[in-house]
């Protein structure tokens, strides 16, 4: 009986073990966090790409905008006439000097730009429909992402813009 008491009194005090969780789930969700973390940041680069992509597009875009709008605007003034606008090639626009473009040219870095206009009569008395086209001729860009931008606009062409 004595031993019964003992053997109870031990067991009382000699805490229970719980059994000891499996290693392998540890390892398991150490890899599982991982994969996760992996997976996010590969899905945070490829959205920053995806908006780089877009910037630089935005950017080609309103620069080839800004060509064809400035090109109207000298046809316009009559500080240009359209043989000087057809097949004209420009490797940059704005703050840049001609002699700056003509050295581009020599380089070999080629044109960015093309421009091509074409003039119809139009039946309004004394106005021509003017299209002027730009487009982007740079070859680092693939032929499928090019961009060309056509801008219409009625104005009066006298000998200075004419023909």
């Amino acid at each position: 009986m004595e031993r019964r008491r003992i053997s109870a009194a031990i067991a009382v005090l000699r805490p229970r073990t719980r059994p000891r969780p499996r290693t392998g789930a540890v390892l398991f969700e150490v890899v599982l966090a991982i994969a996760l973390f992996v997976g996010a940041g590969a899905f945070a680069l490829a959205s920053v790409k995806s908006v780089f992509a877009a910037l630089d597009r935005s950017r080609r875009e309103q620069e080839l905008v800004d060509l064809a709008r400035t090109k109207m605007a000298e046809l316009e003034a009559g500080m240009i006439n359209m043989n000087d606008l057809r097949g004209e090639a420009s490797a940059s626009e704005g703050s840049a000097s001609a002699n700056e473009r003509i050295n581009k040219l020599a380089q070999g870095q080629g044109s960015r730009w093309s421009l091509n206009v074409q003039a119809s009569r139009t039946e309004f008395t004394g106005l021509t429909l003017v299209e002027l086209t730009a487009s982007e001729t740079d070859v680092s860009v693939p032929e499928a992402e090019r961009l060309s931008y056509t801008l219409r606009q009625l104005m009066p062409l006298g000998e200075k813009g004419g023909e």
